[in-house]
């Protein structure tokens, strides 16, 4: 789910390491809320969702979800922080992701 979280900021046009360089802030899981439905195999083919469901100025909800075809294996709720890099603080979620999250076009 990291993982597509950050796939998911990429295709945003907010590639990770350069967000962190260029905004000083990054994302921590501040809370996450699991429902384990089913098993994945070893070489299952997986798709993994990002979508959002709630901001605030410092604080994105998203829902993922964990398919194998039609099958959802695993959904979450993840609670992001977005803080400060230098200082480990609360920090605004920039205001041109914050755009871009609300119109992805």
């Amino acid at each position: 789910m990291e993982r597509a979280r950050t796939e998911w900021l990429e295709a945003l046009g907010f590639p990770l390491a350069q967000f962190e360089r260029e905004h000083g802030v990054v994302f921590v899981v501040h809370r996450c809320e699991i429902d384990f439905r089913q098993p994945a195999r070893l070489n299952d083919w997986l798709d993994v969702t990002v979508e959002p469901l709630d901001r605030g100025p410092a604080r994105l909800v998203a829902r993922q979800e964990i398919r194998r075809g039609d099958d959802v294996l695993t959904s979450a709720r993840v609670t992001l922080a977005c803080v400060d890099s230098a200082r480990w603080r609360p920090a605004r979620i920039p205001a041109l992701l914050a755009t871009r999250m609300e119109n992805p076009a």
